[in-house]
């Protein structure tokens, strides 16, 4: 059982924002974003990211989710490489949708889409593109992914690094796992190039354990609920350009809390 789960409350975990990116379908500035943060709604369409400052062979083999997550880093990227996390709670859904079905059809799946379908596949694109040999991890944490990345962030800066990139980002899912999902779900990337905030201004992760009957959080949002308008990650990108003090958010197994602080 992991440690959290134990309903200990963590230390905090304090961290600046030096640069951010954020893209969905028909939100493509920080002005529209902006605007958005104060009337969400779930980002929808089928328009995707034409990445030119990427090589064409790149953005060949990129897929709409892909795309959003390259677009989103490109926009943070400082002259000094630094170790990036990037998180997606589903990752390539959509192409391996399509190669479940051509395994069953054919019995064969082609190497190509197989290596793009892999949850690093978009860390190895966007190494590959900017040459670049440093730290990347790629995870997945279903709706506390957002969070995750953070502690893997925090972690990397508290070795020694002055900043991290940290990269969200989900597509849309295929029809025949929805019926499987409670949460929204949406296609959006953003990017957070965050850095160490010591006692200055800036944000605070902290988390609670729940305490329930078999020592586990529940995700069951009880009878007569309907689920959130935003998928997890998106409600923690409107927190961060709203003025909200702080949000929480109940995972599997604790209460994450988001704060500003001056």
């Amino acid at each position: 059982m992991p440690p959290m789960a134990n309903a200990q409350t963590a230390p905090q975990l304090r961290f600046s924002i030096e640069a951010w990116s954020a893209w969905a379908p028909g939100l493509t500035d920080a002005d529209a974003w902006r605007q958005w943060a104060r009337r969400p709604q779930l980002p929808g369409g089928d328009e995707r990211p034409e990445l030119p400052q990427y090589p064409m062979l790149l953005r060949r083999r990129a897929e709409r989710l892909a795309r959003m997550a390259l677009h989103t880093v490109a926009q943070v990227r400082a002259a000094a490489a630094c170790p990036m996390v990037y998180a997606s709670p589903r990752g390539e859904t959509q192409r391996a949708v399509h190669m479940l079905r051509e395994l069953a059809t054919t019995g064969t799946v082609a190497p190509g889409p197989f290596s793009l379908s892999v949850h690093n596949a978009v860390a190895a694109l966007e190494s590959i593109a900017h040459a670049d040999t440093g730290n990347y991890t790629a995870l997945a944490a279903a709706g506390e992914t957002a969070e995750l990345a953070i502690v893997e962030a925090l972690g990397l800066l508290a070795e020694g690094h002055d900043q991290v990139i940290v990269t969200v980002y989900d597509e849309t899912l295929p029809q025949c796992y929805r019926s499987d999902v409670a949460e929204a779900d949406a296609a959006f990337a953003w990017s957070w190039r965050v850095a160490r905030a010591e006692d200055g201004a800036g944000f605070e992760l902290t988390w609670d354990g729940l305490e329930t009957a078999d020592g586990f959080g529940s995700r069951d949002p009880g009878p007569g609920s309907r689920p959130p308008p935003l998928p997890p990650a998106l409600r923690i990108l409107q927190f961060f350009l709203s003025d909200a003090e702080s949000l929480s958010h109940d995972g599997s197994h604790c209460r994450w809390t988001w704060r500003k602080v001056a």
